[in-house]
């Protein structure tokens, strides 16, 4: 369902506040049939043929009801489903409805699973992308601080890369840069196929660059600081 722009989201969580599944409510199907699926399976591994029939076949037998149910007319389905659930099932669920903006949809569902719906609702009306500074301390020069989101950090990585590399081929004649900075340079290098790389994530690309750096101005004050933030 969308409102305008927004998309209406079911955040189901257990009763530690860990988010378990997010759906749209086109999605509500798979949500039922996942857990009627896990809560039978729990209790037939778990109670006697005398338990079932005694104290959760009635239950199940409710709960059919939602199995393959392709849409919900109103939220009440999904209260009277979790009413009847939390009666047999060991982990307890609970759920929330929230909107928004479908084109931040997949921030706030990542954002959700990492810390919960309590802090999103705290933060919703801020910045959720995490954050990266790099503070760069260079050689004869003034200190420089880098900031972009962790998703665009190869940002960051090439513009290091190139000024590094080209303040490397300045400072030095071709006999040093063959035999003193050579490895160097192939590290450099290397972490710059990182970046396109699909096998590596970005932040790697950056920590490996900071390691490299940070090695090769071991004993002086040069040196690569990465700080990571999130909201809150």
């Amino acid at each position: 369902m969308t409102v305008e722009n927004n998309v209406v989201l079911y955040v189901f969580s257990d009763e530690y506040k860990e988010a378990k599944g997010i759906y749209e409510d086109m999605e509500i199907s798979d949500f039922f049939n996942y857990y009627i699926e896990s809560v039978i399976e729990s209790v037939e591994k778990h109670y006697t043929i005398y338990e079932r029939i005694e104290y959760h076949y009635e239950n199940i037998g409710l709960l059919m009801e939602f199995y393959k149910k392709h849409r919900i007319e109103s939220d009440l389905e999904i209260d009277r489903f979790l009413e009847i659930y939390n009666e047999i099932a060991p982990d307890k669920l609970f759920y929330e409805r929230i909107e928004v903006d479908e084109d931040n949809q997949q921030v706030v569902t990542d954002f959700i699973f990492e810390y919960g719906i309590a802090k999103y609702k705290k933060h919703k009306d801020e910045d959720l992308l995490p954050k990266v500074e790099v503070i760069w301390d260079r050689p004869n020069k003034d200190s420089l601080i880098l900031n972009e989101y962790q998703k665009d950090v190869e940002k960051i990585v090439e513009y290091i890369l190139i000024q590094e590399i080209d303040r490397v081929y300045k400072d030095y004649c071709a006999e040093q840069l063959l035999f003193e900075k050579d490895y160097y340079l192939k590290d450099l290098l290397t972490c710059a196929n990182k970046i396109n790389d699909f096998r590596y994530e970005q932040l790697e690309a950056l920590t490996d660059l900071q390691k490299i750096y940070n090695e090769e101005f071991e004993f002086t004050e040069n040196e690569i600081i990465v700080n990571l933030s999130s909201v809150g």
